[in-house]
């Protein structure tokens, strides 16, 4: 006899898939089941009350930001299943922003996100002067932020 544990993943969006285990027992299928379901996990960090980033994207955060500016993580995600493919980190004044009709507010010592859905275009997201992006280990002056599909 051989005992089969599984567990349905879905990413909320296409439907899902089983993740299954075998074993002699119950707790050698579970154990099975759970070691390939550990291959699916995402390792996030939470900067901020909801600002999430995965930990490969926290390595590449810059250490340090420029004087007077509070960090803001742009992330563009998928207009097919919504998950987050592109970071890319920018200081800006603390104060109230609208983009694209989306508000978000920059507050002293807290990191803020703003997430935007790939259009299939070319976007470009203007930034209030005195804003920079962090560019390859250097902050450099920005006026906005362009994607190109």
């Amino acid at each position: 006899m051989t005992y089969v544990a599984r567990v349905l993943v879905s990413d909320g969006w296409q439907g899902g898939d089983f993740v299954e285990g075998r074993g002699p027992s119950q707790e050698l299928a579970e154990l099975d089941c759970l070691q390939d379901l550990k291959k699916k996990l995402e390792i996030l960090v939470e900067l901020a009350d909801g600002v999430l980033l995965p930990i490969r994207m926290v390595e590449k955060m810059p250490k340090e930001l420029p004087e007077g500016l509070e960090l803001v993580i742009f992330a563009r995600s998928s207009h097919s299943d919504g998950s987050s493919y592109d970071w890319r980190f920018f200081a800006l004044r603390p104060g109230f922003y609208s983009i694209d009709g989306q508000g978000f507010e920059v507050v002293v010592g807290r990191p803020a996100r703003f997430d935007t859905l790939d259009s299939n275009s070319d976007v470009m997201y203007s930034l209030p002067e005195g804003s920079k992006e962090y560019v390859d280990g250097a902050w450099l002056p920005s006026i906005g932020v362009e994607y190109h599909y």
